[in-house]
């Protein structure tokens, strides 16, 4: 398989997200994209990612983002911003700022629970990401694979 030449665009807050995925989220539909997103950037099809603060393609499903047109339109924007921020800030980048997400990945795992401490404060979800269990590297994690329609749908 071929690297896409383009990076993968991602609110810099959900490389947290990622680490500790379980498969839950906000909706079916979240979930099924969330899946999708995960194993794609788990087995490397986006090796550089382009760090963001505003929607990107795992919020298209998220029923708290207003107008998919419009990437600020998150009913939440300013709480969530200031995660990615926090982020951007721990990491020494700026937005628009592309990554590459092995090394990223590595320093997020090796730092998690300082990372944790200082980005996500105030985040629904901290309970489960709280728990250190870091599904990325698990051989075999709790995330189904995609279902992908077939060409005969």
């Amino acid at each position: 398989m071929t690297a896409p030449t383009a990076p993968f665009s991602l609110r810099a807050h959900h490389l947290m997200c990622v680490t500790t995925y379980q498969g839950k989220g906000y909706s079916a539909d979240f979930v099924a994209n969330m899946n999708r997103v995960w194993h794609a950037l788990r087995s490397g099809q986006f090796p550089q990612v382009e760090v963001l603060a505003v929607a990107d393609p795992l919020c298209q499903s998220c029923p708290n983002l207003q107008d998919p047109s419009e990437p600020a339109s998150c009913q939440f924007q300013r709480s969530i911003e200031a995660r990615d921020r926090r982020l951007l800030a721990a990491m020494g980048w700026n937005e628009g700022e592309v990554v590459t997400l092995k090394p990223v990945m590595e320093h997020i795992l090796a730092n998690h629970a300082e990372l944790l401490a200082s980005v996500c404060v105030g985040c629904d979800w901290i309970g489960i990401c709280g728990q250190q269990r870091f599904t990325w590297l698990e051989e075999d994690p709790p995330v189904p694979l995609p279902v992908l329609d077939s060409p005969g749908r």
